[in-house]
């Protein structure tokens, strides 16, 4: 299948309108409400639990400019607030002063609203781990809901981050599936997660775009202020592990343990992490277990 290139980090006329200016001040202001902040390329994505309340980007004419979903502007000033373009899923608006002042007058209501909507099976359990597992832990989360770089599929990884792969003793890109206990599709995580590595590491070698670009993804962040991994983990040969983390199961279920039994005729390994309540906090990899081990 045609391949295209993968691209996280952000064009360098857009990185330095988020240093400086309007953007910078929606940026600060998504941040101190615990926004989580993810670069896009073109775009910067602001999530709060396992929903995106905002895209920040550059317009025609360098015009800065913020999208969200038309229903986070309801019961604010948002409401009747001019904007430059409208579809179902997305408002586009003009960042100006004016405009500035009525989003973070209205900043707090939107996360309130997303944090009570539905974010999907794994939203809450994906927020939770980015949380728990940021700067100086065993695993630091660089990315989420991770478009894959394989054209014509809608794939998305859950999580992506970096750890010590102690067969190494080297940094390794970690590919990471996050699964409810009581989610029928746990059976398939053999094949979905060997798919998922195969795209990022065809041939069994990570892509060296997917390392240069987090490598610069980590700097820019570091640069505008947001936790990320130290971007010298990112270097040329790293390997990439693959985890699925699955939170309490059903013990009268047979889907995990269906899981592991295909796991056994996989061609690639897969780790295995077990979550309870409050223990989002990953540890090292020679803690992990194993994918029909």
């Amino acid at each position: 299948m045609r391949s295209r290139e993968f691209r996280r980090d952000l064009d360098p006329e857009f990185f330095r309108a988020l240093e400086h200016g309007p953007l910078r001040q929606l940026l600060v202001g998504c941040r101190a409400v615990k926004g989580d902040v993810r670069l896009r390329g073109r775009e910067v994505h602001v999530y709060v639990r396992g929903n995106r309340i905002a895209a920040l980007r550059l317009g025609r004419g360098r015009l800065p400019l913020l999208e969200l979903h038309p229903k986070y502007c309801a019961n604010t000033a948002l409401a009747s607030f001019p904007f430059v373009h409208e579809s179902r899923s997305r408002r586009r608006f003009g960042v100006t002063e004016e405009f500035i002042s009525v989003w973070s007058a209205a900043l707090k209501l939107i996360c309130r609203t997303a944090e009570a909507a539905r974010a999907g099976p794994e939203g809450g359990m994906e927020a939770d781990l980015i949380s728990a597992n940021q700067t100086g832990t065993p695993v630091e989360i660089i990315d989420r809901q991770v478009q894959l770089p394989r054209a014509s599929t809608r794939d998305r990884l859950d999580l992506l981050g970096v750890a010590l792969d102690p067969t190494t003793g080297a940094d390794a890109l970690v590919a990471i599936e996050l699964k409810r206990g009581t989610d029928t599709r746990i059976q398939d995580l053999p094949r979905q997660m060997a798919r998922y590595v195969g795209m990022l590491a065809p041939k069994g070698r990570l892509r060296a775009e997917v390392v240069a670009s987090y490598r610069t993804v980590a700097q820019q962040m570091r640069a505008l202020d947001l936790p990320a991994p130290d971007p010298t983990r990112f270097h040329s040969g790293m390997g990439i592990l693959a985890l699925v983390v699955v939170d309490t199961p059903n013990p009268r279920s047979d889907l995990l343990p269906r899981a592991h039994r295909n796991a056994t005729a996989g061609a690639t390994p897969v780790r295995c992490v077990q979550i309870a309540d409050g223990g989002y906090r990953l540890g090292p990899v020679e803690t992990w277990g194993w994918l029909g081990g």
